[in-house]
């Protein structure tokens, strides 16, 4: 199996090294594909030195309103994406020798459009563990199987378990189904693009999942971790339980299974 792995980078001079070489300890992965969107610091000149120390490595430049963020960053890397496979990758995590364990086995099935897997928790120092304990833990990502809206009942959604889905960085997903059955990718919808790309992928594609008993990739928790959906299901604290109730409402209107979800 060929694998293209997408790193978007943004102000990651710190990690990126890290990301990257994790990928490229795997045979499958045919490429990494950094793509860099206008970071204020010197993850750029890191990203040229990687490609210049590592034949797989290749560098984008996404320039367009830095508003978007990876939304339109990753869409660039499916598009240039020269595997067969792809996987996504954060600047800031890293993935583990099991990584492709389980997809080597499973995607050898027609039937299975992609797999993903459990991932683990690693606080960068100290500083940021003693900021962000409280609300990741050291729990596993996911907390249940299967993710799909029409297990998701509307008079529900001030729970925010409905958002401990699989992280993406977990996931494998062969490039024609996805551009096939997929009616959109990454979009600059107002639901955190990643929540809005799973779920998507959780109600269009056949995924299966592989590791769940252990992490196949790390999250990284650093001082300046952004992260919006968390393990033990609290939501970040600038998000309002309203606002995250009416997007996530429009969201699933917007994918025309609302009337399935409240029969």
């Amino acid at each position: 199996m060929k694998i293209s792995v997408i790193i978007s980078v943004y102000n990651a001079e710190d990690f990126v090294v890290n990301a990257t070489k994790s990928a490229l300890q795997f045979d499958e992965v045919c490429e990494v594909l950094l793509i860099e969107y206008g970071s204020s610091d010197s993850s750029l000149d890191v990203c040229e030195r990687l490609t210049e120390d590592y034949g797989r490595v290749k560098l984008l430049q996404y320039n367009q309103c830095r508003n978007k963020k990876e939304v339109s960053v990753r869409n660039l890397g499916i598009e240039q994406a020269e595997g067969d496979f792809i996987s996504f990758l954060d600047a800031s995590n890293y993935y583990l020798p099991n990584r492709f364990d389980a997809e080597k086995e499973l995607l050898k099935h027609q039937k299975v459009d992609g797999v993903y897997g459990a991932v683990g928790i690693h606080y960068y120092s100290q500083n940021a563990k003693e900021k962000y304990y409280h609300l990741y833990k050291d729990n596993l990502i996911p907390g249940c199987k299967k993710c799909h809206p029409k297990t998701f009942i509307p008079r529900q959604l001030n729970k925010a378990d409905l958002f401990d889905q699989f992280s993406i960085d977990t996931l494998t997903v062969r490039k024609n189904r996805l551009l096939e059955k997929m009616h959109c990718l990454f979009t600059s919808y107002s639901m955190q693009g990643d929540v809005e790309f799973v779920l998507s992928l959780s109600y269009y594609l056949e995924l299966y999942y592989g590791i769940l008993n252990a992490p196949v990739a790390m999250q990284g928790v650093h001082d300046r971790c952004k992260m919006l959906w968390v393990s033990n299901k609290e939501a970040d604290s600038l998000t309002k339980e309203s606002e995250r109730q009416i997007r996530f409402l429009n969201w699933l209107i917007n994918l025309q299974t609302f009337k399935t979800l409240v029969k």
